[in-house]
């Protein structure tokens, strides 16, 4: 989602992410069973 946004600052929560190995940390979780990486956008 924050890779497809519009957002002129995303660059900066990107470089954030990936410094940090955000996405591997998340797909490790996900194995172990904490989570999913699924998800839905449901507008309020």
């Amino acid at each position: 989602m924050i890779y497809n946004s519009d957002d002129p600052g995303k660059e900066h929560l990107i470089e954030r992410i990936e410094s940090r190995h955000g996405s591997h940390i998340l797909e490790a979780a996900e194995a172990i069973g904490i989570g999913s990486r699924d998800y839905e956008l449901v507008e309020v």
